[in-house]
């Protein structure tokens, strides 16, 4: 998003709201990450934005993460220490 052919024929504040708008699910390296951010959330709140648009981007973010099985090892993690807890609470 800090591409100079974006940044210099678009309002900085409005890049991310448009890109949203145009059907990206995520802003990668926005111009500046603080004002991408009020920008979209704005838009949220003023009804640019539904929502429920942004909950099925997310929806979709977090499906792909789940089929290239990008949480396996977090899982495999949590479950570890789920067991250790489990184990210390039964020898008391």
């Amino acid at each position: 998003m800090s591409a100079k052919c974006i940044t210099e024929n678009y309002v900085k504040r409005e890049i991310a709201v448009n890109a949203i708008i145009a059907g990206a699910d995520i802003i990668l390296m926005p111009y500046d990450l603080d004002e991408a951010y009020d920008s979209v959330l704005k838009a949220v709140e003023d009804g640019k934005i539904s929502e429920a648009r942004i909950d099925k981007s997310v929806e979709r973010i977090l499906w792909l993460k789940v089929k290239n099985h990008l949480f396996d090892d977090y899982a495999q993690k949590s479950d570890d220490t789920s067991k250790d807890t489990d184990s210390d609470s039964s020898e008391s």
